[in-house]
């Protein structure tokens, strides 16, 4: 059968971005090999976290720091890169909750103690 998948050179092979061989990140630089911790998605769910725990800040801060470190190491796939750029909001967001926590608690202390 002309045009079908299993043709004359067989079934169809999957992309080379699902290789191990040609793993590279949205820069076009080689990706580390992912480790068994990028199976279960440990770094992608810290990454949200970190986004979802922005109001109460420093448990943003950490969670972002965490999940930005896990990417470094390479414990994520290419279909993680993303969670990079999250993590580092969820770390800016709670950064400037944190900020804005301590001018709050200075402000009402100065108000309290005047």
């Amino acid at each position: 059968m002309k045009g079908h998948p299993s043709g004359p050179q067989g079934p169809l092979q999957p992309p080379p971005h699902h290789t191990a061989e040609v793993s590279r990140d949205a820069i076009g630089r080689a990706a580390p090999a992912p480790a068994a911790d990028a199976a279960r998605g440990r770094s992608p769910a810290l990454a949200v976290a970190a986004v979802c725990l922005f109001p109460l800040g420093v448990p943003a801060i950490v969670c972002g720091h965490l999940a930005r470190r896990r990417w470094r190491k390479g414990e994520v796939t290419i279909d993680m890169v993303d969670a990079r750029s999250i993590a580092l909001w969820g770390m800016v967001m709670g950064a400037m909750m944190t900020a804005f926590y301590l001018f709050a608690a200075v402000l009402v202390a100065s108000t309290l103690l005047t």
